[in-house]
């Protein structure tokens, strides 16, 4: 019930502000802005009250319609309350009330508009990640995409960003086709697919996990790896933020549910050669960007790369640790507009989310480089980490202007919605080693999966794993000195030439393939142009003749020329 209605507040909240804008035109109301802002802090607050609360002692199946008749309806949308899903639905719910609170310092940042949008989208997000079977998760892949594109094609009125919009629209349409096409199938075998509460128990159908896994993917860009935004559209942190983690959330929460049961053995290795480059590309432009908003599709696609990599390897710790990362880590630092001295500890509580370091919470995504099947794909994956470290270090000391307001409950709302984050993830990561009671089972003990299940286990894994984190750490300390000693302009690539940089966004971001795929259709075009005017002209019909006669001795020989 909480669950419930913490999304129609997420949903119905905007509604009011928009009545409340409507009512401001009549000259009623003249502040319209700390009216909307309030309302949009009271909805978004009651919200993350709500989630928490709905904290699973029990898994919960929640029926949200019941379709009739169920000869041509299998499946109604459900929802379901497990610690999977309820992690990413804190995540959802303190992310955009940390968008909110963060609003009154950015002066420039004034729009109800954005703020409903965020609410809306969070509303919207909040169905997918809690989503208890794919039909659930379909719909809110639908939702959430038709308002992104709504939002975009609104507020953004650059050209150049409305095709982009549509093409990351087809991307992502394409993934959820995929996703239908795997739910199809496996219910042409008479076993559907869906999601469990019990991690020890996998629900999904082994010869479909790959379609799954590259559903997944290909609406996170990895695979195949393609970045349709490779320029930010010029939006505000908050809705920015939003509109890039609330639909990552929706996606990696599938990558969550279908790691138990792995991909086949056969594919594995091309999988994540794959996803390695994804990974590195996405690495060395977050490192190389301008600042964090112009670098955050990078930061998606490398951080949510090895969400995947765990996912394949059949990792599920693993790839929940690193979703974990993408959201509270990239969250917070999206969301830092001032870089005050005071303040500096934040974004250094985000780089603990993601670093590896033991007893962190990343510290379980380090099970990846133990899990990898070759050896060389290890230094692929520690060199992207390192870069991914190094990028958020060089973007979170980089020197912001301070606002003019000065206002002390400003300097009170700012730090607190951003500490929010930070402190959830460790939580989080807290009551799921040290507390398995507390944690609901997510990492309970399975022959399938190998999973573990008291702290004292920890003891037992590789020593890559303990020390992963802390290489790339020294990797990204030395990225940082080369950066720093050669004292290179911000624009460039601080450790690779720039036009290096260039030529691998070129080649990874496969512009080359959609060249070469728009020369081989006008190509196409122009010989069947040329055949119509062959056809069309005084010969034309003894050509038809000569053509049908072809046709048919190749017919009577069996087709054998």
């Amino acid at each position: 019930m909480f669950i419930l209605l913490a999304i129609s507040l997420l949903l119905f909240t905007p509604f009011v502000m928009l009545i409340l804008r409507l009512v401001q035109r009549y000259k009623i109301i003249h502040s319209v802005y700390a009216y909307s802002w309030l309302i949009a802090l009271a909805g978004s607050l009651a919200a993350w009250l709500l989630v928490l609360l709905a904290r699973p002692r029990q898994v919960s199946l929640i029926s949200l319609v019941n379709w009739r008749p169920v000869t041509y309806f299998l499946d109604s949308p459900k929802l379901l309350v497990d610690p999977i899903s309820w992690s990413f639905a804190l995540a959802l719910a303190t992310l955009v009330l940390a968008v909110i609170l963060t609003v009154p310092i950015r002066q420039q940042g004034v729009n109800w508009n954005a703020w409903a949008s965020s609410l809306a989208l969070a509303g919207f997000g909040l169905p997918a990640v809690l989503a208890g079977n794919p039909l659930t998760l379909m719909l809110s892949w639908a939702a959430i995409d038709i308002l992104e594109i709504a939002i975009l094609l609104v507020q953004v009125r650059e050209s150049k960003v409305h095709v982009q919009t549509l093409t990351a629209f087809t991307a992502r349409a394409g993934g959820l086709g995929l996703l239908l096409w795997a739910d199809v199938a496996a219910r042409s075998t008479g076993n559907g697919i869906s999601f469990t509460a019990d991690a020890s128990v996998s629900v999904v159908p082994a010869h479909l996990s790959l379609f799954l896994l590259i559903a997944a993917g290909l609406r996170l860009g990895v695979l195949p790896l393609h970045l349709p935004y490779l320029q930010e559209p010029p939006m505000r942190r908050g809705l920015g933020t939003s509109l890039r983690l609330v639909p990552a959330a929706a996606s990696l929460v599938l990558l969550a549910r279908t790691a138990y049961a792995g991909v086949p053995e056969a594919w594995m290795l091309a999988l994540l050669v794959l996803i390695g480059l994804s990974a590195l590309y996405g690495a060395i432009l977050w490192f190389a960007a301008a600042d964090e908003l112009s670098g955050r599709p990078f930061w998606i696609l490398g951080i949510t790369a090895f969400a995947v990599a765990s996912a394949v390897c059949g990792i599920p710790e693993a790839s929940l640790a690193w979703a974990w990362a993408c959201i509270f880590s990239g969250g917070l630092l999206f969301l830092l507009s001032v870089r005050h001295r005071n303040l500096l500890p934040l974004p250094l509580f985000g780089l603990l989310g993601f670093i590896g370091l033991p007893f962190t919470p990343a510290w379980g995504g380090m099970q990846l480089y133990t899990s990898l099947p070759s050896i060389f794909l290890i230094p692929v994956f520690v060199l992207a980490h390192a870069l991914l470290v190094s990028g958020y270090i060089r973007h979170a000391v980089r020197p912001e202007p301070m606002p003019e307001s000065s206002q002390r409950w400003l300097w009170v709302l700012y730090p607190f919605g951003l500490v929010l984050l930070p402190v959830l993830q460790m939580a989080l990561f807290i009551g799921t080693m040290f507390f398995p009671g507390l944690a609901w089972q997510i990492f309970r003990q399975s022959s399938d999966t190998g999973l573990l299940t008291t702290p004292g286990e920890y003891a037992t894994l590789p020593l890559l794993t303990w020390t992963g984190g802390a290489i790339s750490l020294g990797l990204a300390a030395l990225f940082l000195w080369i950066m720093y000693r050669r004292r290179l302009n911000a624009e460039f690539s601080p450790h690779l030439p720039r036009r290096l940089v260039q030529i691998s966004q070129k080649f990874f971001s496969l512009r080359w393939f959609y060249e070469l795929l728009g020369i081989s259709l006008r190509v196409l075009v122009r010989f069947v142009r040329q055949l119509t005017a062959i056809l069309e002209g005084e010969g034309g019909i003894l050509w038809v003749l000569v053509l049908l006669a072809l046709l048919v001795a190749l017919l009577l020989r069996g087709g054998q020329l």
